[in-house]
């Protein structure tokens, strides 16, 4: 994948993480209980799995292990 198409795609993966968490923390119904309280807190997990996720798409080197050596 070339640098341009995976930083795009990054851009569109941390726009929905960011967008999920904003919808979470200003528009979810707050009045959500038992089983639906438990969705919530996994949708959180989501959301912040998906800024982790578009943010290493973003600034990871691809093939660029990290072995521990200096350059």
């Amino acid at each position: 994948m070339n640098d341009g198409l995976r930083r795009m795609a990054a851009g569109a993966v941390l726009a929905a993480g960011i967008a999920l968490q904003c919808w979470l923390a200003f528009g979810a119904p707050h009045g959500w209980i038992d089983t639906m309280a438990l969705l919530r807190g996994a949708l959180h997990l989501m959301g912040l799995a998906a800024i982790y996720g578009g943010a290493r798409l973003m600034f990871r080197k691809p093939g660029g292990g990290s072995t521990g050596e200096a350059a």
